[in-house]
């Protein structure tokens, strides 16, 4: 049982753990332990821990939470020893950084952070798409070059469980989110949408929160009473944002360049942005897509 090594490790000298920087409130000062993958018996302990999970489970990916707690190394011996792809979090606007964590002996692909804010900036607060000052869709876009052949494998989002909902940050205007749920569904990457997004939620009341999450940025999809019976269901297949979201699922298998192509800028100003996704190769190849957005 890997649990019982780690539990053993502790007591015997087994496993290392180092301190990490930050601590918890509520944890009345303790820091986290942080296992020390240089010892062998800690990342053996751990390694087989999560190849239990996936041997059990059959899933088809992994995500690496606060991936910057490991090296991008320690993660590709990770990801070939489960067998699977993993993406990674880094929470970190800068190009350069999360780059570090993607590659052939990397993760293959990461949350995209720094497209993420451009999307906010863009399509949720109208800023300019193409200010290299800030960031900004041509910014983010200009170096992609810093993926290498792993760019069609970030992941891209426009909210998630630690950030407010991008319907609270565009003020309520639904026609604002969904113009940016359509830009990750046709724009290089892995699109992720996050539970509630095709629900319309969000605080959408205009007014700017204190903190990085609004009140339903985890919002949970069912109200149950305390003996576990489901009491209200909010998973409405009719919204127009999930009828939109099915229907770029569907755009997105039609087309292989909206999944494989290569992206290529067609036109950048302050509020049109433009750009085109082409199969340079295989047996698609010719296949081209043209997209163009407003804010």
């Amino acid at each position: 049982n890997s649990t019982d090594a780690v539990d053993a490790g502790r007591s015997k000298g087994v496993v290392r753990f180092n301190h990490v920087s930050f601590a918890y409130p509520e944890a009345e000062g303790k820091v986290l332990d942080d296992i020390d993958f240089d010892n062998p018996e800690a990342k053996t302990a751990v390694f087989d821990s999560i190849k239990n999970w996936f041997d059990v489970t059959g899933a088809d990916a992994a995500r690496v939470d606060a991936a910057k707690c490991m090296s991008p190394q320690t993660i590709h011996e990770l990801q070939e020893y489960i067998g699977v792809p993993t993406f990674g979090e880094n929470f970190d606007m800068c190009v350069d950084f999360v780059a570090d964590w993607v590659g052939d002996d990397a993760e293959d692909g990461m949350l995209d952070f720094p497209l993420f804010q451009a999307i906010v900036n863009d399509f949720a607060y109208g800023q300019n798409f193409d200010n290299t000052d800030e960031i900004s869709l041509k910014k983010i876009f200009d170096q992609d070059g810093l993926y290498g052949d792993h760019v069609n494998q970030m992941v891209t989002f426009i909210d998630n469980h630690d950030r407010n909902r991008f319907l609270t940050e565009a003020g309520g205007n639904v026609a604002k989110m969904q113009n940016a749920l359509t830009f990750i569904h046709t724009c290089r990457g892995i699109p992720v949408v996050f539970q509630g997004t095709e629900q319309n939620r969000g605080n959408a009341n205009g007014q700017a929160i204190s903190g990085i999450a609004d009140t339903y940025n985890r919002w949970c999809m069912q109200t149950k009473d305390a003996n576990g019976n489901v009491t209200a269901d909010y998973f409405n297949t009719n919204t127009d944002t999930y009828q939109l979201i099915a229907s770029l699922n569907e755009l997105r298998q039609e087309y292989t360049a909206l999944r494989e192509g290569t992206q290529r800028e067609v036109w950048s100003s302050p509020h049109f942005y433009a750009f085109s996704r082409r199969m340079d190769a295989g047996e698609k190849v010719g296949e081209e897509v043209i997209c163009a957005f407003n804010n």
